[in-house]
């Protein structure tokens, strides 16, 4: 392409939808920008991590889920939000319906 590395970094990094790794069949994206944060994205990010395990960049060791938390959504409204595959918004999240969700996508 013959543009800087540090160009096409700069570009791949910023958008979510451009994944510099293989992810999961389930995507998370959890918002974590200040909306999101104030109402509960932290605790939502513990309960992903203490259910599958993961970290924001990783996936499972099964290719099922991995996880990430980005910048925003644009749903401030109805925060916290996940975004899955980069699609369907689930929002006015809190940690029960962060657990259906879950059971939900493991058995699909």
């Amino acid at each position: 392409m013959e543009m800087p590395l540090a160009w096409v970094t700069s570009v791949s990094s910023f958008y979510t939808m451009y994944w510099k790794a293989p992810v999961g069949r389930w995507h998370l994206q959890l918002c974590r920008n200040l909306p999101c944060a104030l109402r509960g994205a932290g605790e939502l990010r513990t309960l992903i991590h203490d259910t599958l395990g993961l970290c924001h960049g990783q996936t499972t060791a099964d290719g099922r889920f991995s996880f990430e938390e980005v910048e925003c959504l644009a749903s401030c409204g109805t925060a916290p939000v996940i975004q899955i595959n980069n699609g369907a918004y689930h929002e006015s999240l809190d940690a029960e319906k962060v657990r259906t969700l879950l059971t939900r996508l493991a058995t699909e």
